[in-house]
């Protein structure tokens, strides 16, 4: 507890890059942090990543004065160490767990967090929301994502990059939105995430889209995850963690979700949930699909799909086997 009291409070160094105006903006907000003013910090930071929704530096900081926040009020009860502990972690709990699906209880709580509730307020609930709901939350903060209404876009970044690991898998979905608001609100997702799972997808933006900006977003957000990514082959890359997911179990005790179907139409990101079937072959899937879009006729993509519904739908494991040798 008290290291993550020294993690929040602690200052960073900036990079030189930053422009000039956000640099700014990001001055008087550690000025104000470090005063102990929390609510005016925020109104900085949050301004600052209005000017530039993928700094590094911004998203940092608006995550570590919402942090702040939190802690203070924890500690300002009169609960022993033990309890305060125990409140946290219940506010921040990532544990393994089946989410609800309810879509009213979902709506009514996005509807709150995007309204005028305090800083304070809006920290609490989205920390509680993510233990409530996790990644059944997307489909509405993504919707914001596309909004022309700048601020909610900022609130969707950070309510999605607190699912961290989870959230992947649906975003790179997202990377196939008509929206260019859920495209660039992705990117910036992925690259504060920083899972490597992310980079074929962003490859395959980037070697798809007609957009220099995107391209050239998509490629910086994979080298920021792993340095030199943007030179790889989207195609192979993705083959080979299809492979992996197909035959690695070990591959998804980083999530916690039900297995679920990801959908992008329109812009609008949706899912439907599928009995029966394991979590790493629906991902395994998935990552296939974008393989195949690149390459149509690629071998190596159309025989893993294969392995891939053999497996899923047979009842021999020596399905498997097949896959790992082939």
């Amino acid at each position: 507890f008290a290291t993550l009291i020294i993690t929040m409070t602690s200052i960073e160094s900036l990079s030189a890059q930053v422009r000039p105006d956000v640099q700014k903006l990001l001055d008087e907000g550690i000025n104000l942090f470090q005063q102990g003013k929390l609510s005016d910090a925020q109104q900085k930071f949050e301004r600052a990543l209005l000017l530039d929704i993928t700094s590094e530096e911004a998203l940092d900081w608006v995550d570590q004065v919402g942090y702040g926040q939190l802690i203070r009020v924890i500690r300002s009860g009169n609960d022993t160490l033990g309890a305060q502990m125990g409140a946290l972690l219940r506010l921040t709990s990532l544990e393994t767990k089946r989410r609800s699906m309810d879509a009213a209880a979902i709506t009514d709580t996005l509807d709150s967090y995007f309204g005028e509730e305090d800083l304070l307020e809006r920290t609490k609930l989205l920390y509680q929301s993510i233990s409530d709901y996790g990644v059944y939350l997307l489909p509405g903060l993504v919707d914001r994502l596309g909004q022309p209404e700048q601020t909610a876009r900022v609130l969707a970044i950070q309510a999605i990059i607190r699912m961290s690991d989870d959230a992947v898998l649906p975003l790179t979905r997202c990377l196939h939105s008509s929206r260019l608001g859920v495209v660039t609100g992705t990117i910036a997702s992925l690259q504060k995430i920083k899972n490597p799972i992310a980079i074929p997808c962003l490859l395959w933006l980037a070697e798809s889209s007609t957009d220099p900006l995107i391209r050239a977003a998509a490629n910086a957000a994979a080298d920021s995850i792993v340095a030199g990514s943007s030179s790889g082959d989207a195609y192979s890359i993705l083959v080979d963690q299809a492979h992996e997911f197909s035959v690695d179990s070990t591959m998804m005790v980083r999530t916690y979700h039900d297995p679920v179907i990801w959908n992008v139409s329109d812009g609008a990101l949706s899912y439907r949930t599928v009995e029966g079937w394991e979590l790493n072959e629906l991902r395994a899937e998935q990552l296939l699909g974008d393989a195949l879009s690149l390459t149509a006729d690629g071998g190596s993509a159309l025989a893993l799909n294969a392995c891939n519904q053999m497996a899923r739908w047979s009842e021999y494991s020596d399905v498997r086997s097949v896959i790992s040798r082939q």
